[in-house]
């Protein structure tokens, strides 16, 4: 029986005019090759992809690459080539490698372009990542019963102004009008115009629960975009949006969700900390965010050494002040000077300032005299270490004055430029009911004062809230008025009956090592990371203003229209691929987790030296890998293929990974160019067919850096035989 025509590929020209194709295999021309091997996909494989050679002696002791010639068609097969992919690496070299930004890399990869100021291109190696991390993000969505639609880019903004919404939306949102000055805006976000669908469809909570989910783009008008694909002005997100009859089973919803997403981040193979968040204006009084540690990150999760609490900076708690516990150096009790400090704020409508008392150190110093901190001095070489000084959340502040502007640098100097003296006014009030009723008079200037809990634990501290209760002269040089209404903030306003300690006004920042509110051994680290996702339970947030109502359920309210429970769960796919490139990099290039990597392995080689062979050998499904998808997808109940079964889709684990997403290198370049440049892509697998593959055994270096195997004598040498089992046993590692 003869051998079988595999490498066909390896034709070259002969001098004989009649018949100028051999396969160097048999070396027999394409005339004499038995009729049977039509069915082969080798069979197509006969071209001039060499140069004219005299004698097929000289072509095996040399390799030549094709001569470039625009006028050549592509090589158009079943395999995926980088000859007919459009990768532009090469030609950008990197200013500082060590220093290099992760926007920087991505650029030199070949995976983005900027187009604008905070707008990017996806390039082809940027799509495939992009569109594997869709259908992950698929499959799990899938796997909570949701189901995926897709929401108009632009909303209106007469729906935004019915959810009370546009009027605190600010710049970032994106509004135009049409031809007939109908008010329109971009989306940033689709909680109105789910709510409005859903409303016009569900009547009954028999049709509970729903759960809807799209994967488009959005557009925020970003005053600083910066950081890439981080944080543009164009972006991709996941929404999942939940409608449930009732607080009870939102919240079981919530929690499923929560799991999967917990699963999701678990198949990325990457680190992830869950932390309790702030709901902001999205709304709800429940929320989680996804964050992936990371020294570039711009988000701050406070998390515990001991137990698991974890949250964001903007909601995180430290253990609270003893009211009744003054600080002690030793085992005296000096009347500690905490040498106060004002932080400074003005209102969105300049009129009122926000002055926050705190003590400027966050711990007594062992001799206040000699450490007295003034402002701009810096700190005495014989402080204590945590004699720190102190900051102020303004997230905190945001949460206790709403209209508080923390854009504002010079609260001040705007309140001395808008301030308007206050007159108290004899007339009556004005009536709105009454057209001739006067107008109100116009708003005056204000002082708010705001006093830190930990102020509380110093004994001067009432003398300090009676001398700065009407005027903020102690840093600013501004004398106001004793006739300016005042309001003062006391921390113990704050404080439950039931728990003195439990919910004081800690206005400061957390800092490293302070004390845990959930556990009695722990303390908090502070960890810079980047925000992946978001869940918010948002109740009838939505619900009620839109009028999203079912008949009720429950017997007591048969009849009754109840508005729906609602969720809200998002997902920042364009910003995960910085993210995640950032998460697995190193000196060479990128390196993607295997589920969502442009191309799970490349085949590098000289063309026409049997790297199509391999391609076909990694990518052709035998009988027993199909069976055994089978018997898995009946087991997990998948139903079998769709995505994460291979290919494209990319994703699975153990058998399933065996469909490899391969690519062949077969441009005409040195195998050194082409090997430096996979590494800069990123391939988690990449086979060289080099002197091992030249010898009698015909050997494939593979190389895998994730797993150290790369570098001299550090790739495994595999024989064709196993070649498919060692890669697929890598890919499920990865």
């Amino acid at each position: 029986m003869s051998r079988p025509h595999l490498y066909l590929q390896a034709a070259i020209r002969l001098g004989s005019s009649r018949s100028p194709y051999i396969c160097r295999s048999c070396r027999l021309p394409p005339r004499v090759i038995p009729a049977n091997l039509t069915s082969h996909r080798a069979l197509a494989t006969f071209s001039d992809v060499g140069p004219s050679i005299k004698t097929a002696s000289k072509t095996k002791k040399q390799a030549v690459e094709p001569k470039y010639d625009p006028t050549t068609p592509p090589r158009i097969d079943h395999r995926s080539r980088l000859t007919n992919f459009f990768v532009p690496t090469g030609g950008i070299a990197p200013k500082d490698t060590d220093a290099e930004d992760i926007h920087a890399l991505l650029i030199r990869a070949g995976y983005v372009r900027q187009a604008y100021t905070g707008i990017f291109h996806l390039l082809p190696l940027g799509l495939r990542v992009h569109e594997k991390l869709e259908a992950l993000i698929d499959r799990h969505m899938r796997a909570v019963g949701a189901s995926k639609l897709a929401l108009s880019t632009i909303s209106s903004e007469a729906l935004w102004t019915k959810s009370g919404r546009l009027e605190g939306a600010g710049k970032e949102v994106i509004r135009f009008k049409d031809r007939k000055d109908t008010k329109y805006i971009l989306s940033p976000t689709h909680e109105e115009e789910i709510t409005s669908l859903v409303s016009s469809i569900v009547q009954s909570y028999r049709q509970l629960p729903v759960r809807l989910y799209q994967i488009g783009r959005k557009y925020r008008d970003e005053r600083r975009p910066r950081a890439g694909l981080l944080r543009g002005k164009e972006f991709t997100m996941k929404d999942l949006y939940t409608f449930d009859v009732n607080e009870a089973t939102a919240i079981a919803t919530y929690n499923e969700i929560c799991k999967q997403y917990k699963s999701l981040f678990e198949e990325l193979k990457i680190p992830f900390i869950v932390a309790e968040a702030d709901s902001g204006t999205m709304g709800g009084n429940l929320s989680h965010e996804y964050h992936l540690p990371s020294p570039s990150g711009e988000d701050v999760v406070i998390s515990c050494t001991s137990c698991k609490y974890s949250a964001n900076e903007a909601c995180a708690e430290s253990r609270p002040v003893d009211p009744n516990k003054t600080p002690t150096v030793g085992d005296s009790e000096p009347a500690f000077d905490p040498q106060l400090a004002v932080f400074h704020g003005i209102t969105k409508d300049r009129k009122t300032l926000i002055n926050v008392f705190y003590p400027k150190l966050r711990e007594p110093a062992t001799d206040p005299n000699q450490l007295k901190i003034n402002d701009g001095e810096e700190p005495k070489q014989n402080r204590k270490q945590n004699d720190v000084p102190n900051e102020v959340n303004p997230h905190r502040l945001l949460q206790l004055i709403p209209e508080y502007d923390p854009s504002v640098q010079t609260p001040i100097e705007l309140f001395h430029e808008h301030f308007v003296e206050y007159v108290p006014s004899t007339s009556p009030a004005p009536d709105p009911n009454d057209p001739d009723s006067p107008p109100p008079p116009p708003q005056f200037s204000q002082i708010v004062n705001v006093y830190d809990a930990s102020l509380s634990a110093y004994p001067d501290y009432n003398n300090y809230n009676t001398s700065f209760a009407n005027h903020s002269q102690l840093s600013t040089q501004f004398f106001a008025s004793k006739d300016i209404p005042t309001t003062t903030i006391d921390p113990t306003d704050h404080t439950s009956p039931d728990d003195p300690t439990g919910k004081q006004l800690n206005l400061l920042k957390i800092k490293e090592g302070d004390l845990c509110p959930r556990c009695d051994s722990g303390s908090l680290t502070l960890t810079n990371a980047i925000e992946l996702g978001h869940t918010f339970h948002l109740g009838t947030r939505y619900s009620v203003p839109l009028g999203a109502k079912v008949g009720s359920h429950a017997p007591e309210d048969e009849g009754k229209a109840v508005p729906m429970e609602m969720g809200c769960h998002g997902i920042g796919v364009s910003r995960m691929i910085p993210a995640i490139a950032e998460t697995y990099r190193d000196g060479r290039g990128l390196m993607w987790p295997r589920v969502i990597a442009p191309f799970e392995v490349c085949i590098i080689g000289t063309s026409g030296e049997g790297i199509e062979d391999i391609y076909d050998i990694l990518t052709t499904r035998d009988e027993i890998d199909e069976e055994e998808d089978v018997l898995q997808a009946a087991e997990s109940g998948s139903g079998g293929g769709g995505v994460g079964s291979g290919g494209a889709g990319g994703g699975g684990g153990g058998r399933r990974g065996r469909m490899i997403d391969a690519v062949l290198d077969d441009r005409g370049k040195s195998m050194v160019w082409k090997m430096m440049d996979a590494d800069l892509i990123g391939y988690p697998v990449v086979l060289v067919l080099g002197r091992a593959w030249k010898d009698e055994k015909k050997r494939v270096e593979v190389q895998c850096r994730m797993k150290g195997l790369v570098g001299k004598d550090k790739g495994l040498l595999v024989e064709v035989g196993d070649l498919k089992r060692v890669v697929g046993k890598l890919l499920d590692e990865l």
